[in-house]
């Protein structure tokens, strides 16, 4: 009989679950912690569900992702904006308002403003940018996000309550580039640069981005759309909710003792 066969078979168990909880490898950066977090067709992408969690149905995984950000956009004051120089012979200087689209608690908005590239034609082509506000009330000038001579679209972004932004930027016609952009700090991180070994960069997409910090975004790997967390290095990575834990040892213990009673039986019949 096989007495160390339940230890065995309990460390197996552990690292089977710890392995399937999160889905797949984590890559680590000084910033951000890159986590597999599954299939993304067992993952809820709903960035705006009031339980402020991002759930796998298939692992039982539950991460928070709260937001709090104003999506419902903002009507134009006239104060928000930025100056751009048109003319190249008589330049002139005219100020364009902000198109708002997101808001914080903070008073930051995130928007659209021309990109300043078109002087033939001014304000043909609009890019993302922010503004934030000062303790009076007052709007310190919109500042874009990207190139704004480069860039072909406006790109798609998410503000967080942190003056954070995650964004998409598609320039001269390339793949879309990911980014995330811290305004208080001034830090910018290529996101795409973070993605683990056999992630097609060109399917990259944010999905969200939490107060926390917490971006989640979907890319191709192995020809499946996976989602992945791209998690603050000062923050946990995710992990199974006790009650998944709970059920899985529970189902894991079950085979333990039966694989048990099963040697037993064999032992004794050979006495």
């Amino acid at each position: 009989m096989d007495v160390d066969i339940l230890p065995r078979l309990g460390h197996m168990s552990l690292g089977f679950l710890l392995f399937f909880a999160v889905g797949s490898e984590s890559y680590a950066d000084p910033y951000f912690q890159v986590t597999n977090f599954g299939s993304l067709t067992n993952v809820n992408t709903a960035m705006f569900a009031k339980d402020g969690f991002v759930s796998n149905a298939q692992s039982g995984v539950n991460y928070p992702f709260p937001v709090t950000t104003d999506f419902s956009g903002q009507p134009s004051n006239g104060q928000i904006g930025i100056t751009v120089t048109e003319g190249v012979t008589d330049p002139v200087q005219r100020f364009y308002p902000m198109s708002i689209e997101q808001k914080n608690a903070n008073g930051t908005v995130l928007g659209l403003v021309p990109d300043g590239s078109s002087l033939a034609i001014p304000n043909s082509r609009e890019t993302l940018a922010y503004a934030q506000m000062l303790p009076g009330g007052a709007y310190l000038p919109a500042i874009r996000l990207f190139g704004s001579d480069m860039s072909e679209d406006a790109g798609q972004g998410f503000l967080n309550s942190s003056d954070q932004v995650a964004y998409m930027a598609s320039n001269l016609g390339l793949s879309p580039q990911a980014y995330f952009f811290d305004a208080k700090s001034q830090k910018s991180i290529d996101l795409e640069a973070l993605l683990p070994p056999g992630v097609l960069s060109s399917s990259f997409a944010i999905l969200g981005l939490a107060d926390n910090g917490v971006i989640l975004a979907q890319a191709s790997r192995n020809g499946e759309q996976d989602a992945f967390l791209f998690t603050p290095s000062a923050l946990p990575l995710p992990a199974p909710e006790p009650t998944s834990l709970a059920v899985f040892l529970i189902v894991a213990g079950g085979f333990a003792v039966r694989a048990y009673r099963k040697s037993h039986f064999r032992s004794t019949e050979v006495l």
